[in-house]
């Protein structure tokens, strides 16, 4: 299924839904099918795709798969019914075979067919008039009115005729996509509301609002209010958003409970994106068991329906790798660049989130020039949250007082444009400079830190509370310690589904100073929560607080994915008992390389004893910048690693004025000085030694081919190197 047109993906779904209601009788009659066809072609579609489509539905029936289950109750079906006069409705006009569509429909739901038609229409464009009368928000919806406040188009006495409708829907779009652009949110979401739910471009646009978590933080409580009103009158776009809203910041106790109902609603109309919400429901626990597998398939699904959302968590699958994705960035790019219109920067053709994971991929690679130009193309298409990864990529090299002080100055551009990652960034750098500060100005910092990481929180960030919960739990950084402070900001991340503030949460308890006075067994489920969410740290204290007995309601996902997780570990005892019966000769080594500034490179064998503490010695410097390029990432796979070769440099290496590092020129967009090493690197970002001698001479052997000027010792240094050709 091609996914390069949002217009494309959503009349596919249309198409796909329409079919499967026909079908709720188990067969579809011939004129059925021909106006089904009609539609479709309507909708751009071909007859190839329309018999494909026919041809999964009738496949899915065969399977006894359930394709539409007749609602039960007249609120349903009357819900079922707007929705699908609004799908007839979504290329801005109803022809007289989507007409007679509609009314087929209503008769299988036990209706007058065409009573039914007439009461839809008019309900349809009256809930609409009524909101094009009452905007959302003063002076931000002001234009959608003349000079004396009439909307655009509509008559005095309150009603627009379809063609009136149809200019008026094209004008919001083009206002709210301006918007969009200019990260104006709670502007877009006025100007979008109202097309959103009638033209396919719009619905688009405005579904980006509510895929982005941070964004709906901006939102009045008027705006709010009106997508609740909308989603209980049972349309599909505002049953999603709505549904957003109550999972992401969760108002009431039974918010989950209740965005999962709208959620599922709105799947019943074909809406994508509303399958991969519950994905995530479903694989961070709130929905009862986690289910890999079935969360996958979601994803799968959502795709299938045309969902954005889905599309980013299945690309970022294969930036980063996971349980059913080994990490496959250049699968990723080539995926992106076949699936969507990636040269467009047009928002309404492409989400810019997409150019966000390019990004991710080409900084995996290491190619950060790369991902410098995809960063700043989302940042200029109004996707400002990844600002502050590009100002963190700009700016890797913080070794001198300038070098931080034009980072601290893009993050502030970054806070000032409205990511709230900013925030976050900058009080993680406060922290990680607190000790360069002198005693007096310490107080200040501490200051800093907390305005940032709390600005943080309100717009939305997950990341924020728990920074804050540690600082105040352990007294670091200038602040008190707190454990009513710690406890309330390691709640409030966790609510917002980040693992480490579970984790914390967890220890709080187990040391005996939560504030609740919450029982042990909620610190296991803390410690789950957390395992759930990525903290792998936790899988030890899960599986064992299962053994002793407790975590028993979740047995099965235990059984399934932790505990063979937990077997597979390594056994401490055994492991320390092989350490006591090693002999001194017999002790491991560390396999690297040192490519020189006079172009020569050099093998070198350490004992592991001294582990990676050392390896800033082999080039005299007290600590190491990495440097992950494209050119080191092509030759891991050309000589079949699964891990990526990386290299090294001595971080002060320009202040000390070193030589110019030719190879190391070549392989990264920047001037490198001093000798450079080379090791491998996992998948969380550890050094690694290489395997074998011949598996570091294939590495030198390949970068020589591909930059074709390395040179290589005749022979063994009389420190015991080693010459990579011998």
């Amino acid at each position: 299924m091609q996914m390069n047109n949002p217009n494309k993906k959503a009349q596919l779904a249309h198409v796909v839904n329409l079919i499967s209601i026909a079908m709720s009788d188990g067969t579809v009659a011939e004129d059925e099918k021909n106006l089904l066809f009609a539609i479709a072609n309507d909708f751009g579609l071909s007859q190839e795709e329309f018999d494909q489509c026919l041809k999964v539905s009738q496949q899915s029936l065969a399977q006894g798969n359930v394709i539409f289950e007749v609602p039960e109750t007249d609120d349903l079906k009357i819900a079922y019914l707007k929705n699908l006069t609004l799908m007839m409705m979504i290329d801005g006009k109803i022809d007289e075979y989507e007409e007679k569509y509609i009314k087929i429909v209503a008769e299988k739901f036990g209706y007058d067919g065409e009573k039914a038609l007439e009461i839809l229409i008019n309900s349809v464009y009256a809930d609409f008039n009524k909101a094009a009368e009452n905007p959302t928000g003063g002076e931000n919806t002001s234009v959608t009115g003349d000079a004396d406040g009439q909307p655009s188009g509509q008559s005095k006495e309150g009603g627009m005729t379809e063609e009136e409708f149809k200019k008026e829907t094209q004008r919001l779009f083009g206002l709210g996509k301006k918007a969009l652009e200019e990260h104006d949110i709670p502007k877009a979401f006025d100007y979008l509301f109202i097309p959103a739910h009638v033209d396919a471009k719009a619905m688009y646009l405005f579904l980006m609002i509510f895929n982005t978590y941070t964004r709906i933080y901006l939102l009045s409580e008027k705006q709010i209010a009106q997508l609740k009103d909308y989603a209980e009158r049972g349309y599909a776009v505002s049953q999603y958003a709505y549904g957003r809203y109550l999972d992401i910041v969760r108002p009431e106790e039974n918010s989950i409970e209740e965005a999962e109902k709208l959620f599922k609603a709105a799947e019943a109309h074909g809406l994508g994106d509303a399958i991969q919400a519950q994905s995530f429901l479903l694989l961070n626990g709130h929905l009862g068991l986690v289910d890999i597998s079935e969360g996958h398939k979601m994803t799968l699904r959502a795709i299938e329906k045309g969902s954005d959302l889905a599309a980013r968590v299945y690309l970022r699958r294969l930036v980063y790798g996971d349980a059913y994705f080994e990490a496959d960035p250049q699968k990723a790019i080539d995926t992106i660049k076949k699936m969507f219109p990636y040269e467009s920067h047009d928002i309404s053709e492409v989400n810019p989130m997409f150019y966000e994971v390019l990004a991710e991929a080409y900084e995996k690679m290491g190619n950060i020039r790369e991902a410098e130009i995809y960063y700043q193309q989302a940042i200029n298409m109004g996707y400002v949250e990844v600002f502050a990864n590009y100002c963190f990529l700009q700016n890797q090299d913080q070794s001198t007082e300038e070098k931080r002080k034009t980072y601290l100055e893009m993050l502030d551009e970054a806070c000032e444009a409205g990511d709230p990652n900013a925030y976050v960034f900058k009080g993680a750098f406060f922290m990680d400079h607190f000790e360069d500060y002198d005693e007096a100005t310490r107080p200040t910092i501490t200051v800093e830190i907390k305005k940032n990481f709390e600005t943080a929180s309100q717009m939305g960030s997950s990341m924020a509370p728990g920074f804050l919960a540690e600082a105040y739990y352990y007294g670091h950084y200038g602040f008190e310690e707190d454990d009513n402070e710690a406890w309330y900001w390691a709640a409030n991340g966790a609510q917002r589904d980040d693992g480490s503030a579970y984790a914390l949460l967890a220890q709080i308890i187990i040391d005996g100073h939560n504030p609740d006075g919450e029982l042990e067994d909620y610190g296991s489920y803390c410690q789950l929560m957390a395992l759930r969410l990525g903290q792998d740290d936790q899988l030890a204290n899960v599986v064992e607080a299962y053994q002793k007995g407790e975590l028993t309601a979740y047995a099965a996902e235990i059984e399934q994915y932790y505990v063979p997780r937990y077997e597979a570990l390594p056994d401490e005892d055994e492991e320390e008992e092989e350490e006591q019966e090693e002999e001194p000769e017999e002790a491991e080594y560390k396999l690297i390389a040192i490519v020189k500034t006079d172009g020569t490179a050099d093998i070198i064998e350490y004992e592991v004893e001294g582990g990676w503490d050392e390896l800033p010695d082999f080039v005299d410097a007290k600590r190491l910048d990495v440097i992950r390029t494209q050119p080191l990432y092509d030759i891991s796979k050309q000589v079949g690693l699964t891990d990526h070769v990386t290299a090294w440099v001595d971080n002060m290496g320009q202040m000390k004025g070193l030589p110019t590092n030719p190879i190391g020129c070549k392989l990264y967009p920047g001037p490198i000085v001093g000798d450079m090493i080379l090791t491998l690197e996992d998948g969380r970002y550890n050094p690694k030694s290489f395997g074998t001698i011949e598996t570091l001479k294939q590495v030198l052997a390949a970068l020589g081919a591909k930059l074709k000027n390395i040179l290589l010792d005749d022979g063994p240094d009389d420190d015991g190197r080693f010459d990579p050709w011998a």
